[in-house]
């Protein structure tokens, strides 16, 4: 980070955040495009919007069982080879399932040529081993990004995330929905494959270190390979150093507890939008990956004013602008899957996007600045895990609503939500406050 040299007044001027926010952002490209894919797939196979919801289901139980140990071992390893190692593993395993079309014997008869079908056990094996690689390379982008700028500039570049992650998520899943069509779930699989090779060679070429604790002067990459001494203690310990980190900090606690549910609230919404689709619109795969793209685009103009265009630093962070971003998305989300077209549930899903963003920003923010480089890794990967730890019952809920009830049920849910913990923010004030360590200084 540019912490000891000259003062940077634009973040666009830094080489190295151009780099990792293009590779980031290619990688969720082709993770959107997955994404959308096996959740219309799987419905189309099953014919259940409750088997449907076992691939948000599954990855979200890996993340939140893995992604703590993920934060261990990007504090503990050098953190640019870490997150370069998950994206090659993921390729890797994206690779295996492609081979049968290749004409390869692995797993023959359960992938067919192009257009052909992948057997819903063999969904959920690719699902799972893609959230492995997630379970390091997400909280890895997190814990590197305050090294790569000044604290500062910390809010835009987190914006600026936002803007690059949902550009890419906006036109993931309308290249997904239109992909699976033409070329079937192969033709996912593939991009997917590829994106991760770009987003590699995007950070090796990042010159910056990814992390404070281990740099050398001298060393061509600013960072050298972690200490081995026994006496800081084996991995457990450091687990156990994060965790206290997170209980003992107040303001850290209340931004994972508003997130959490937040969390629960989106995944109500996002599980349950194929069954929206499908039987509230009557529609097909391409509205349903235009409906995905509205929640992505506003999310991206959102992260384009905050980000690209500076707001974030002039931005107030407490909480009654966390409050105003919650109850937008709680006016959004609720009656959304009530809606007769496609046109109303599209403006609707943007607006939506856009407060989460502006939420995101806000938290995670102050949960960057809370934590001291060294711990980093384990805390983010923690907040992150425990802010997921209720996705699995709302991907769960969000079926069983579909099924059982009516579409519009598990939206419903979502807005009454949403709409309480708005005004759990306003009332209590619980997001307010400075962070307990300043980031910019060496932990």
């Amino acid at each position: 980070m540019p912490s000891g040299g000259p003062a940077v007044s634009s973040l666009w001027r830094l080489r190295d955040v151009r780099l990792i926010l293009a590779g980031v952002g290619t990688s969720l490209l082709g993770d959107a495009v997955l994404t959308t894919g096996l959740l219309w797939y799987a419905l189309e196979q099953t014919g259940s919007a409750a088997a449907m919801s076992g691939v948000p289901l599954v990855s979200s139980l890996v993340l939140l069982a893995v992604m703590p140990a993920g934060g261990v071992w990007l504090d503990t390893h050098d953190r640019r080879r870490a997150m370069i190692g998950a994206d090659l593993f993921r390729a890797g395993c994206l690779a295996l399932f492609l081979l049968p079309l290749a004409g390869a014997t692995f797993l023959p008869g359960t992938i067919l040529p192009w257009g052909g079908d992948l057997p819903w056990g063999a969904v959920l094996v690719l699902v799972a081993l893609l959230a492995l690689g997630s379970a390091v390379f997400e909280p890895g982008v997190g814990s590197v990004l305050p090294n790569l700028v000044p604290a500062s500039l910390l809010a835009q570049a987190n914006s600026a995330y936002w803007t690059v992650r949902n550009v890419a998520r906006f036109s993931g899943p309308a290249v997904g929905g239109w992909l699976l069509a033409r070329s079937g779930i192969g033709g996912v699989i593939l991009l997917d494959l590829v994106t991760f090779l770009v987003s590699s060679a995007a950070l090796a070429a990042v010159r910056a270190p990814f992390q404070k604790s281990f740099q050398r002067s001298g060393s061509p990459s600013g960072s050298v390979p972690p200490s081995r001494d026994p006496a800081s203690g084996g991995p457990w310990t450091r687990l156990i150093e994060g965790v206290r980190f997170v209980r003992d900090d107040r303001l850290v606690r209340a931004t994972v507890g508003v997130a959490a549910t937040a969390n629960l609230a989106i995944t109500l919404l996002t599980v349950s939008l194929p069954a929206v689709v499908a039987r509230q619109l009557h529609g097909g795969s391409e509205v349903y990956g235009l409906l995905q793209g509205a929640f992505q685009a506003g999310m991206a103009a959102s992260g384009a004013l905050l980000g690209i265009a500076g707001l974030a630093r002039r931005l107030p962070n407490h909480s009654g602008s966390i409050g105003v971003s919650l109850l937008l998305m709680a006016l959004t989300q609720g009656p959304f899957g009530w809606m007769p077209t496609a046109g109303s549930a599209g403006a609707l899903a943007a607006v939506a996007g856009g407060a989460l963003v502006l939420t995101s920003t806000l938290t995670d923010t102050r949960m960057q600045l809370a934590a001291p480089d060294p711990l980093r890794g384990r805390v983010w990967s923690l907040t992150q895990s425990l802010s997921g730890a209720l996705r699995p019952a709302g991907s769960l809920a969000a079926g069983v609503l579909a099924d059982v009830a009516f579409p519009g049920a598990a939206t419903a849910l979502s807005g009454i939500l949403l709409g309480g913990l708005a005004l759990w923010v306003w009332g209590t004030r619980g997001l307010d406050g400075r962070p307990s360590v300043d980031a910019s200084q060496p932990g």
